[in-house]
């Protein structure tokens, strides 16, 4: 793609997770907020996206949809593909989306209501439970 770089930012990360984790169609508005970055950087890196085959768009008003391909893309999609996975997997300390955050807290609370053992400090509760969370979460490894 013509002014291709090879720097990922953390907005690029954020939006590419959002979006390859969304299970359905969905707006440049709603994908910047759930992936917590400004609705112009959802529009430009959209637009790059699209620009490369990695996301379908269906033009609708308002508020176009948007969502991942399924397809192994090829040339620099590829590549650019290749250097986002890189780079999502080198980012992953990145902070929590605030509604990822709020899920993990309320979950904290059920653990505590439900006496799991867990006891001290709300911060050492909520900690556990989110370790707790986490370790049940199921990840599967990209393929390249």
């Amino acid at each position: 793609m013509k002014g291709d770089r090879d720097q990922v930012s953390k907005q690029e990360v954020m939006i590419f997770r959002t979006l390859r984790g969304a299970v359905a169609w969905t707006t440049s508005a709603a994908l910047a907020r759930a992936a917590t970055v400004a609705g112009s950087t959802a529009r430009l890196h959209l637009r790059r996206y699209v620009a490369l085959g990695l996301v379908d768009v269906v033009q609708l008003h308002p508020g176009h949809r948007y969502r991942w391909v399924s397809k192994v893309p090829a040339g620099a999609a590829a590549a650019y593909l290749k250097r986002l996975k890189r780079a999502s997997d080198i980012l992953l300390i990145l902070p929590l989306p605030g509604s990822v955050v709020a899920k993990l807290e309320a979950y904290a609370a059920k653990l505590e209501a439900e006496s799991l053992g867990l006891s001290g400090s709300r911060s050492e509760v909520t900690s556990r439970a989110i370790h707790e969370f986490l370790s049940r979460a199921t990840v599967s490894p990209s393929k390249e």
